[in-house]
Order: C-alpha cells, then sequence, then structure tokens
C-alpha cells in the first residue's frame, strides 16, 4: 500500500503528484522559520537590555526572592494539587 492509498482510506483526499519532497519540506521549513523569527529577533536585540538590568543589585535582590518565595509557596501546596497540575492521576 503506498503512502496515498493509506492517506484516502482514512479519509484524507491529498493530491501531492508533481510536488517534490523536497520542495514540500523546504516549504514546511520556511514557515517554521517565519513563525519563530520574531521571537528570535526580540531575543537577540533584547539580550542586551536583559543584561544590563541583570548587573543592577536590586534586580538581582529582586530575582533572588521571587525564586525563593515560589520554592515556599509550591512547598506549601498540598501534594495532590502539585499532582493534579503536572497531570498525574491521583486516586
Amino acid at each position: 500500500m503506498t503512502s496515498s492509498q493509506s492517506l484516502q482510506r482514512s479519509g484524507f483526499d491529498v493530491n501531492l503528484a508533481g510536488v517534490g519532497l523536497i520542495t514540500i519540506l523546504g516549504a514546511l521549513w520556511a514557515l517554521f522559520a517565519a513563525g519563530t523569527l520574531p521571537a528570535v529577533l526580540a531575543s537577540a536585540f533584547g539580550a542586551a537590555k536583559l543584561m544590563s538590568f541583570a548587573a543592577r543589585p536590586q534586580m538581582r535582590v529582586l530575582t533572588g526572592l521571587s525564586i525563593v518565595s515560589l520554592g515556599i509557596l509550591s512547598a506549601a501546596l498540598p501534594w495532590k494539587a502539585i499532582a493534579a497540575f503536572c497531570g498525574i492521576p491521583v486516586e
């Protein structure tokens, strides 16, 4: 059974005759690149600004306090709530 026959059996009517696999993969790769480009550019241009914020002692203290407070809050949660948040079934 060919892949087009299996697609037709599963309810998909796909006709990619004349379109090469390289063309399809190239198009998918281009769509992926276009989707991630804004985040990559924002990260690249924002990295210098972020480093200037991270160099300030007040930001380092605030970051440390945030991490410690999140640790305390997560330790205070009941284990069933943590398991439910992680998708672990509890019976």
